[in-house]
């Protein structure tokens, strides 16, 4: 049992709903956001509150104002979230993808599913239970002879339930048996269908029109005038197409090409969403907002230019006071006034994305991650988002009115580069230090290309570190038959004296395939490729006894080895690594002993831990190693071996890749971070907190994703942050540095409910101590010894006979030899 946390992004609403009292909800990709439209304040409900899954598609609201949310892929879980009681059911056995629409009616519920292969989609039934929580019925997948690729829209209406899909759309009686298709009638047939709304005679939204349907197979146009606007952009300008279904412009003629058409692509109106409701059509676009009486436009609204390139609509809801509210990609809420067609834009405090490959905690407290998209650096109070120039294109301009934007953002102009960086670091000046791999240098373009960034916090400046200053290698023909210079960074690392190394692979002009920064003056030096067959370093590592080991990639070119993957040892005496002679190239002896016996295998990951024991992670396997060093040879001696002498991988059903890494924590616990998930090997070789790790799927785990791409710790408050593709998920870790006298114990929960607590988390406490729970007139009810590496114990409310204890208030101690003890109180309540 752990406590868990989250860092996810709510910038983009993915649907809006609004309860009786007039609260404001949107599932978004990192929790439910609330907002309350009197005080103009955001809350985000995510784990801490209860839910299992923050990664929302969709979200309903039911009569009893409780919020219905469908979890996105691959986790297509179903949760109803009371605001005032917290999760009142999850549905998370069904082993779907994603849940993409919710409709709930009078006592069944139908949902639109994806399942985990591209042709496993179709409907959930629920029924409703005494209370209106959803009980799982069945699911239907059989509508039609044809192939259906695409749900796109779902209603009830009256005893039938309506599917709009890529065929038509289909009705069936929800009393009648819909396994079979033959109880599925086709009401229209067509592609274009986009939307249906079933009240009274029934609208069908195309691609270009509004129809009105009625029985035997009739139809009329209710409405064409949709606004039509181009796919692309002509000079950087969305073109208005006149109705056309297909846009062409027509720039001033030239030799090769009289008429000079541009073809700008398919102009058919995005329809989002279309609603009914008082007896009116609203219908959302990605630009436009319509609502629609008597078969004429009663009111609309264009985007507004209220960022360097207009922002989308995601999705809407309309309150009763004639207010919309309307989802903006990756900018939050825009609440709109349909009597004066007045808007305010309101963005959460939040990171501007999820995913982050990269992370470090600095000698500050502070968390800084880094992705392709940007760099966050976060406080614990509020989040600064730190962006390329490519990727402000969505966020408010300064001159839009900012009350109620608390979203953090400043740009640097520097063109973001196409690999996700492996490494950030914290550099001895205070500065960061990370990757911008996949940067290709060109000086026609006033941005900098830089492959690797230093960024001051304090200013939010920046230096370029790359080609122009002959730092950083690149292609030069050998790879591939170009000429480019373009750049790639992989690891980078501080050595045990503050020189800064940077892994440069395809360092083919000059062969730099590492350059070192040296701590005291700035000035870089280089590490020249031993062989022909070393271009692509991975990783870098260093032992006690100033040498580096340098993992690589492996990589041919037909028949020629351009890396030759495994580890290569240098011993390094200086700094001046632009002459070979002022460097020793160590040989390993038995590189068979390298994990999964594979020498060549590409090494994903090297480090050295707190008793210099070097561990290896590559594509077969993970192995540790003591090692022994005589002359210029080095000999491998695998930790962990069966009687007859032979190594074993750790964790040998794990599959690695690139991005996968072991980082060492401060009382040398090794965290493995995979694509499937987290392991911890303890300095004696246990798992913790068991042998199955941390997922998604586990009862010890409140992971967001099992892809994650990095950890690093807060080793003052015992927290690990986990980086993966869904968000940032905060461990509460007992392996940690003694706290600060300053410190107080922390007790949670408190008070102790038994037994709707299984457990309480007693931290902030020294490693080593003795705690003991006593009543108030000091009877010793439980005692407990924490281990040399522990910081934080775990009580079950039971006493020294193994009891659970009655209702009281009771003393909380912490006993060490040498460091401050501390006291507290626990309130236990006993129902």
């Amino acid at each position: 049992p752990q406590e868990w946390g989250s860092i996810t992004s709510l910038l983009t609403p993915t649907g809006i709903q609004v309860t009786s009292n007039g609260i404001v909800y949107a599932s978004t990709s990192g929790g439910l956001l609330q907002f309350d439209p009197i005080t103009e304040n955001f809350s985000a409900i995510k784990m801490e509150e209860g839910l299992v899954n923050l990664d929302l598609s969709t979200i309903e609201v039911d009569g009893k104002d409780r919020l219905w949310l469908g979890g996105s892929y691959p986790n297509g879980y179903l949760q109803v979230y009371d605001p005032d009681r917290g999760l009142v059911r999850q549905i998370t056995y069904l082993d779907i993808a994603e849940i993409k629409i919710i409709r709930i009616g009078t006592n069944k519920a139908f949902a639109v599913y994806e399942g985990t292969t591209s042709s496993d989609l179709g409907i959930l039934e629920f029924d409703l239970d005494e209370e209106g929580l959803p009980e799982y019925k069945d699911y239907y997948t059989n509508f039609t002879d044809e192939i259906i690729t695409e749900i796109r829209d779902l209603d009830i209406f009256q005893d039938s339930i309506y599917m709009t899909t890529d065929q038509g759309i289909f009705v069936g009686n929800y009393s009648d048996n819909l396994k079979s298709s033959t109880n599925w009638d086709v009401i229209y047939l067509g592609n274009n269908a986009l939307q249906f709304l079933p009240e009274e005679t029934g609208l069908i939204v195309t691609d270009s029109l509004i129809i009105n349907y009625s029985s035997g197979d009739e139809y009329y146009d209710y409405y064409s005038d949709l606004p039509h606007e181009c796919e692309k952009k002509y000079d950087n300008e969305y073109v208005d197409c006149a109705g056309d279904l297909f846009c062409y412009e027509y720039p001033s003629p030239t030799d090769e090409n009289p008429n000079n058409t541009v073809n700008l692509g398919y102009c058919g109106p995005k329809v989002i969403q279309a609603e009914w409701g008082e007896g009116y059509v609203k219908l959302l676009f990605d630009r436009w907002y319509y609502e629609i009486a008597d078969e004429n436009a009663a009111f609309s609204f264009e985007m507004p230019e209220i960022s360097h390139t207009k922002t989308n609509f995601t999705t809407f809801v309309k309150t009763n006071d004639n207010t919309v509210y309307l989802g903006l990609n990756h900018s939050g809420l825009m609440k709109l006034n349909i009597t004066t067609g007045d808007y305010r834009i309101y963005i959460p405090d939040t990171p501007s994305r999820n995913s982050y490959h990269a992370l470090t905690v600095t000698s500050s407290g502070e968390l800084a991650s880094t992705s392709t998209y940007g760099t966050l650096i976060w406080d614990g109070n509020s989040f600064i988002n730190i962006l390329p120039w490519q990727y402000t294109t969505f966020y408010p301009v300064k001159s839009i009115d900012q009350e109620g934007i608390d979203f953090i953002w400043r740009h640097l102009y520097y063109r973001s580069g196409e690999h996700f960086p492996v490494s950030i670091i914290e550099k001895q000046n205070g500065n960061l230090m990370y990757c911008n791999s996949g940067s290709l240098p060109d000086s026609t373009i006033w941005l900098d290309s830089p492959a690797v960034v230093e960024l001051d916090i304090n200013t939010k400046t920046f230096t370029s570190i790359g080609h122009d200053d002959g730092i950083i290698d690149g292609f030069w023909g050998i790879y591939i038959d170009v000429v480019t210079n373009y750049m790639v960074i992989n690891q980078i690392k501080e050595d045990k004296i503050g020189n800064i190394w940077v892994t440069n692979p395809f360092c083919e002009k000059n062969g730099h395939m590492i350059a070192i920064q040296a701590k005291d003056d700035g000035a870089w030096s280089h590490i020249h490729v031993p062989d022909e067959n070393s271009y692509r370093p991975q990783t870098i590592a260093f032992d006690n006894s100033r040498r580096s080991w340098i993992g690589f990639t492996y990589a041919a070119l037909e028949e020629t080895i351009y890396s030759s993957g495994g580890v290569k040892v240098l011993q390094y005496d200086n700094l001046e690594f632009s002459n070979e002679t002022d460097s020793t190239w160590l040989t390993i002896t038995n590189p068979e002993m390298l994990p999964g016996g594979a020498k060549d295998a590409s090494v994903w990951s090297l480090v050295f831990d707190k008793m210099d024991f070097l561990w290896i992670l590559n594509e077969k396997g993970i192995r540790g190693y003591t090692y022994t060093v005589k002359d210029d040879e080095i000999t491998l001696d695998p930790i962990l071996k069966a009687i007859d002498g032979t190594p074993i991988d750790f964790l040998p059903q794990v599959s690695y890749t690139k991005g996968n890494r072991i980082k060492v924590d401060s009382q040398n616990n090794k965290w493995i971070t995979t694509h499937q998930g987290v392991w911890v090997i303890e300095e004696s070789m246990a798992f913790w907190p068991s042998e199955e790790g941390l997922h998604t799927d586990t009862d010890n785990s409140r992971l967001l994703s099992d892809i994650v791409y990095d950890v690093a710790f807060n080793n003052d408050k015992g927290l690990a942050y986990l980086a993966t593709d869904k968000g940032i998920s905060i461990l509460q870790i007992p392996f940690a540095d003694n706290p600060s006298k300053k410190q107080s114990m922390y007790i949670s929960p408190n008070p102790f409910i038994i037994p709707d607590d299984d457990w309480v988390i007693i931290k902030n406490i020294p490693s080593g101590s003795i705690i003991k729970i006593m009543t108030i007139t000091g009877s010793l009810i439980k005692e407990i010894n924490l281990p040399s590496n522990e910081s934080q114990a775990i009580w079950d409310g039971t006493n020294l006979q193994g009891n659970s204890v009655g209702t009281a208030v009771y003393l909380v101690s912490a006993h060490h030899t040498s460091e401050r003890n501390k006291v507290s109180k626990i309130a236990v309540i006993r129902k």
